[in-house]
């Protein structure tokens, strides 16, 4: 009790030494009175800096911070909603993600830290939004996993479709995708997307711009959707897709959502070598996963417009 005293009584000193107005100049946002600071978005932007070469200069701080303020309140939320759902990260969960991505950079697990700290990046950053992404997986597993039905019926349309198209020309494809949740955010989001694409031209690769950057499912993987054949994007993107070539980065392009850049790696008309057997549980899983990310995206939309969101200039 008296350490609990004297702690509060030196907590209470050191907020009447600090100067007027530094309190509040330090936040960047309050998500349901859980507080961002302007250091977590500094952390933050130096770790995209150093994933994606994006030079953290004035104009590119100015460009990305509303983004990325936007994807930590994201993170608060889908935290906040596993705390509430009593849903945990464990620590086996988090080595299992650092060391995938320490493959993924041709290293042992052991020297990753060391190795995003000596770049100037944070650790705990990263960490936290490892943390906040395998919450909210668990979180959609929990909440929509058992009411994603997949009929027979859906399984054989979705295995005619496939050996319909089979023969037909096939698109590899990553996407980075930027949401817009309001009229007044689509000038900010729009001249983000320009800027990636600047980045991406100047030389920038695509993959970590997508982890940092994309709100879409794919984000993980760099934004990759694999091999698609046209129908199976939204028309506007299904549209461009066909007259792009080969390594092409198409320009922002406006969806129901939000803003979509598309990078076409590769095209191929199918031989009997590339179609391998269908798999009913392949598809199936397929089918599922889709169902689940048409909810998730419904479910974050729903946790932002109910949360008490605070953004500080």
């Amino acid at each position: 009790m008296k350490n609990f005293l004297r702690a509060a009584m030196l907590f209470c000193l050191c907020l009447m030494a600090w100067p007027a107005g530094a309190v509040e100049t330090s936040l960047a946002a309050t998500v349901n009175d859980e507080v961002i600071s302007k250091f977590d978005v500094g952390e933050r932007l130096s770790l995209v800096a150093l994933s994606t070469n994006i030079e953290l200069n004035d104009e590119n701080r100015q460009k990305i911070y509303p983004q990325i303020l936007r994807n930590l309140i994201d993170e608060r939320l889908q935290l906040q909603e596993a705390r509430r759902m009593n849903i945990m990260v464990s620590e086996a969960d988090l080595n299992s993600a650092i060391a995938r991505l320490a493959q993924q950079n041709n290293m042992p697990p052991e020297r990753f830290e060391a190795h995003i700290e000596s770049k100037g990046g944070s650790y705990d950053s990263l960490l936290d939004q490892i943390r906040a992404t395998i919450s909210w997986t668990k979180v959609v597993r929990q909440r929509f996993g058992s009411s994603v039905v997949i009929s027979q019926d859906d399984i054989n349309a979705q295995i005619d479709k496939l050996k319909a198209s089979m023969r037909e020309q096939q698109y590899l494809v990553a996407e980075i995708a930027l949401a817009v949740e309001s009229p007044k955010d689509e000038p900010q989001v729009k001249e983000l997307a320009d800027r990636l694409v600047s980045e991406i031209l100047g030389g920038t690769p695509f993959p970590p711009l997508a982890r940092q950057f994309s709100q879409s499912p794919s984000a993980p993987d760099g934004g990759d959707l694999g091999w698609i054949k046209r129908g199976q994007l939204p028309d506007v993107l299904d549209k461009r897709l066909a007259t792009m070539q080969p390594n092409q980065i198409s320009k922002p392009l406006r969806t129901a959502d939000g803003f979509t850049i598309l990078f076409l790696r590769e095209t191929r008309i199918p031989t009997d070598t590339d179609m391998p057997p269908i798999d009913r549980a392949r598809v199936t899983e397929m089918l599922r996963q889709k169902k689940l990310e048409t909810s998730a995206r419904k479910y974050i939309r729903d946790l932002r417009s109910q949360a008490l969101i605070e953004i500080r200039s």
